[in-house]
């Protein structure tokens, strides 16, 4: 399986999403209800709404976008960490921009409202309201944020260059394997986007009485549009794959195949085709996985 230079192929970016959950335990409130309830208090947990859920709403959808975003246009790398490929830079770094504007935004709009939302709380909690729950309004605005790290890709030959040669040749060793895993899992996971999609096409429209969304199409549209820019590693297979969805199945009309039997029938049957060829190209790339 050939290699690229990940280090020159794209950047390591972490997205960091910081928000008040406008909820908190009540101790005395679970041992209330456990004892109400004849269960043992252990088992027992109550949770408050302190503010009414409306009112964060606008910012949990848009975090949500954020990191719909985030996870779309970037690959996986670690845990809390993804590959950003250099060809996405520059629009990634323009749509993080605009949603972290409109992240503050909502967020000052909640900080204004906030001293009001906090003295109707006692008539909605009763005597389950607290004043020691409540941030200060000084410190609530601290409690939002929304920002994106970036990292560069370790690389064996710019690290350890003050290491006894011995000791730098088994670190660049290790750094190097850990490379070779990342690229496998980037590899894996941008098979699996493809898959994902096509799989659910295959099984819903298999079943003529099933129904489906829109978005079973949509979804499969999108992954054949986006994986050119996120395929750093210029696999011709996966590009052909991404191509032959385009071509056959991410333009499908779902009303059509609602309402047409025969065109439901084939496009089931054009999904599971390349549902078994994406799933053969996974095969063998496990099995070159795990040769290296």
């Amino acid at each position: 399986m050939p290699s690229i230079d990940l280090a020159s192929a794209g950047v390591i970016c972490k997205l960091n999403i910081r928000q008040w959950s406008g909820r908190r335990g009540d101790k005395q409130a679970g041992r209330e209800t456990a004892a109400r309830n004849s269960a043992d208090e252990n088992m027992v947990r109550v949770s408050k709404t302190l503010i009414p859920v409306e009112a964060l709403e606008p910012i949990k959808r848009l975090t949500s976008e954020a990191r719909a975003y985030h996870y779309e246009n970037t690959i996986l790398w670690a845990e809390g960490a993804q590959f950003l490929p250099a060809r996405l830079s520059i629009p990634y770094s323009a749509a993080m921009q605009e949603l972290r504007l409109r992240f503050e935004q909502l967020a000052g709009d909640f900080c204004a409202k906030y001293p009001s939302l906090v003295e109707a709380a006692p008539d909605l909690l009763g005597r389950l309201y607290c004043p020691e729950d409540y941030p200060s309004p000084g410190k609530m605005r601290t409690l939002f944020a929304l920002d994106v790290s970036y990292e560069p890709v370790p690389d064996a030959e710019h690290f350890f260059t003050q290491l006894a040669a011995t000791t730098l040749a088994e670190f660049r060793r290790d750094l190097e394997q850990k490379n070779e895993e990342r690229e496998r899992a980037m590899r894996r996971d941008l098979w699996e986007r493809l898959k994902g999609p096509v799989l659910r096409m295959a099984e819903s429209l298999s079943d003529p009485d099933r129904i489906f969304r829109d978005s079973l199409v949509g979804n499969v549209h999108d992954i054949a549009q986006r994986i050119d820019s996120l395929n750093v590693f210029n696999d011709p297979e996966l590009s052909s794959v991404a191509a032959a969805l385009r071509q056959t199945l991410s333009h499908l009309d779902p009303e059509t195949l609602r309402t047409s039997p025969q065109e439901r029938s084939a496009a089931a049957k054009a999904a599971r085709s390349m549902a078994e060829r994406i799933a053969q190209n996974m095969t063998g790339f496990m099995s070159l996985g795990l040769a290296a």
